[in-house]
């Protein structure tokens, strides 16, 4: 299975939130460092790779699941989605967008190891 989850939350509530371009780089709020540890614990038994894009926000948010993990550009905010089997990713939703739809900060998608998607957008 492939496990993929949108970074956590950037923006602080009331603020003023908007579509984040690929040089974008802001860090994760606390709630959104909250939502990263919340993804920890869910992936605690899997054993499978964590992959993340380049951006602080993913980074952060990929090592509360797993301490080492692997970089990958196309995972930047307006790269590709790519099937990569038994693993856990962590990106932007540009990403998750042009794959299949909107996914909300710190959610989970879940496809099997064709790209076949079992669950789209939920809470891990």
């Amino acid at each position: 299975m492939i496990y993929v989850f949108r970074h956590g939350r950037t923006f602080e509530d009331g603020e003023q939130s908007y579509d984040l371009a690929p040089n974008d780089d802001p860090p994760l709020t606390e709630f959104g460092l909250e939502q990263a540890k919340i993804a920890g614990h869910y992936c605690d038994s899997f054993g499978y790779p964590v992959v993340c894009g380049p951006q602080q926000r993913h980074r952060k948010f990929a090592k509360q699941i797993k301490s080492e993990i692997i970089f990958d550009e196309k995972l930047n905010e307006g790269g590709e989605l790519f099937i990569r089997p038994n693993s856990i990713m962590v990106t932007s939703n540009g990403v998750l967008k042009k794959f299949h739809g909107h996914v909300n900060c710190g959610n989970l998608c879940i496809l099997d190891n064709n790209g076949e998607i079992h669950a789209w957008n939920i809470k891990p």
